[in-house]
């Protein structure tokens, strides 16, 4: 693999709305994911929430918390309240019980037990394996990744920006940095049954991902796009 260009995704479209219509009425029928990069400060907590559409191999970010120096109780609060909402206006809201993958740290397992112990989340720590390339080329061949930039501004510039390490001349490399990927590796978090699975079969890193390349124009030529949504918790 090779790094193609300096971005990773093309400019931003907004969709007509009622494709942003019938896009959100999909991923209700779909699987919905709830994801955590565990952090404190500089490295801020990451709450991101998904759609993944196995199908139509299409991942749709349409929601996120982030937080410094926040205690396990404190990102419980704040998940509980993003999880509690009404399922159509003049209803009572309720807290959703959707499972959620966290990144699985010894200081994650101590806030996981937090979450279900204090707020009665339903937690579970992401099977990482040491597969963080598999994960980065499992995204990169998606036929689309659809980020809304107003309810996860983090994610969509994490993903608009991303691009390959270079060396002092400027040549790009085949490695992929760390750093201002909190939101990506959140999402990775929840990918990884699907890299898993994928492994276990045998498959190769590139069947896998039908031959994509990883980042670089690839990507961008594979339709990422911003998608807009109506204001939802």
């Amino acid at each position: 693999m090779t790094g193609i260009g300096e971005k990773t995704l093309a400019q931003p479209v907004k969709p007509p709305l009622r494709e942003r219509r019938a896009c959100l009425a999909k991923l209700v029928k779909n699987r919905l994911t709830l994801t955590v990069d565990w952090g404190w400060f500089p490295d801020p907590w990451r709450f991101v929430r998904c759609g993944w559409e196995p199908g139509e191999r299409r991942l749709t970010i349409f929601g996120e918390l982030s937080a410094n120096r926040k205690t396990p109780s404190e990102t419980a609060a704040m998940v509980t309240d993003a999880l509690t909402y009404s399922d159509a206006s003049g209803e009572d809201a309720y807290l959703h019980d959707e499972l959620i993958w966290c990144d699985d740290t010894p200081d994650g397992k101590q806030s996981m037990a937090v979450w279900r112990r204090e707020a009665g989340l339903r937690v579970r720590p992401a099977r990482k394996s040491n597969m963080r390339r598999l994960s980065y080329e499992l995204l990169a061949g998606l036929r689309e990744i659809c980020i809304d930039p107003e309810r996860a501004p983090l994610a969509y510039e994490e993903f608009r920006l991303r691009e390959y390490d270079r060396d002092r001349d400027g040549t790009w490399l085949d490695d992929i940095p760390d750093g201002n990927d909190h939101s990506i590796d959140a999402v990775r978090y929840a990918m990884m049954d699907d890299v898993l699975r994928g492994w276990r079969r045998g498959r190769s890193s590139r069947q896998l991902n039908d031959g994509a390349c990883m980042y670089g124009s690839a990507i961008a030529g594979k339709g990422c796009r911003a998608f807009f949504s109506p204001k939802m918790k």
